[in-house]
């Protein structure tokens, strides 16, 4: 017979005739108060400990059907550890509605693919932009496309002398994104027919659609005097390869707010504190909150492909199962101890009732 640990008692136990949705009780446990059930999943087929209350299953997510014993059963919390959470920094106006429907994609409350106002995305996007106008660092994405166009040119013969003349030169990247996983993919292919169409328009030629597999065009965009030239370029504006530079960097970063727009983003556990604070920067901790979820417990949770520090998911997050941080200084988060207190957080039902 199939054995588990009560995480109450400590002791192993025996479950006989466990199947499809039945449970049985821990025998040996002398908490009462604190009974578990034990729970055969009837997709996954393991044994575990579930709470009466739960609806779901801790092995693989999958939606517990309730059942009479279950709903006359007290609800007990599970144990859990600090990184079984995953966290979501707002505002107190925006978290007063997700204590009445949740956490929902923009997309699905809306209609609109519109990154909310109040959101870090649309916050941060135009002083982004604004700073990769005017940038001289070698690592924002407006320099990089520079210099991709640069090395593209000269490795058609274009000399340095003369692209650095090119000003006023009408170029466009023809490209329209639709919120799909093909948009990324898209948006390079669209760019570098743009830049095709710049050589041929200038005379140099066409070249493979792929700017990347032009000969010699990785050692090209490695030289320095082409990073230097780059940077002196993307510092105009009114530079054919800046202009071109620019609408890719606006495009992807329309195609990050459709995106944002369709998802509930959190923060790893492990990068709490970090995207906390720049969150924060800038902004009134008396208007800021931080909410956790449980991640089991979210339908459809995935890695952001593009931060490394996040997760997210299309669907809507119940407020069920938001809990709020209520430490008196909302600046305890950073703080270990504080932030995996469970006396510092409450369901977000009951936060401000």
């Amino acid at each position: 017979m199939p054995t588990i640990a009560c995480p109450d008692c400590n002791r192993y136990v025996q479950v006989p005739n466990v199947s499809g949705n039945a449970f049985f009780d821990c025998p040996t446990c002398p908490r009462l108060t604190a009974r578990k059930l034990l729970y055969k999943c009837s997709a996954c087929m393991k044994v575990s400990m579930l709470a009466p209350g739960a609806r779901i299953c801790p092995k693989c997510s999958t939606m517990v059907r309730p059942n009479v014993r279950q709903l006359l059963a007290p609800t007990v919390h599970l144990p859990s550890q600090p990184s079984d959470w995953i966290y979501h920094t707002t505002n107190v106006e925006i978290a007063n509605s997700i204590k009445l429907a949740g956490l929902i994609p923009t997309f699905l409350r809306t209609g609109n693919d519109i990154a909310h106002p109040q959101g870090a995305f649309a916050r941060n996007r135009d002083k982004r932009l604004a700073s990769q106008m005017n940038t001289v660092l070698s690592t924002h994405p407006l320099f990089q496309k520079v210099k991709e166009g640069l090395a593209y040119l000269i490795c058609l013969g274009a000399p340095l002398a003369t692209i650095e003349l090119l000003v006023a030169v009408p170029v466009a990247i023809v490209f329209v994104p639709n919120g799909g996983d093909g948009d990324g993919p898209n948006l390079r292919t669209s760019s570098d027919a743009a830049l095709q169409a710049l050589a041929i328009q200038l005379g140099y030629g066409a070249a493979p659609l792929v700017i990347n597999t032009v000969p010699k065009y990785s050692d090209t965009r490695k030289l320095p005097g082409v990073i230097a030239k780059a940077l002196q370029i993307a510092n105009m504006p009114g530079h054919c390869l800046t202009i071109w530079a620019m609408q890719y960097v606006t495009l992807y970063y329309r195609i990050e707010e459709m995106k944002t727009a369709r998802n509930v983003y959190f923060t790893k556990h492990n990068f709490a504190v970090p995207c906390y604070n720049e969150y924060t920067a800038g902004v009134s901790k008396a208007i800021i909150v931080v909410l956790r979820v449980r991640k089991a417990q979210i339908v459809g949770l995935i890695d952001d492909i593009s931060e490394f520090k996040a997760e997210c998911t299309p669907n809507i997050v119940l407020p069920g199962i938001i809990e709020i941080f209520v430490a008196l200084n909302p600046d305890k988060f950073v703080i270990e101890i504080q932030r995996d207190s469970p006396a510092n957080w409450i369901a977000i039902q009951h936060w401000g009732a």
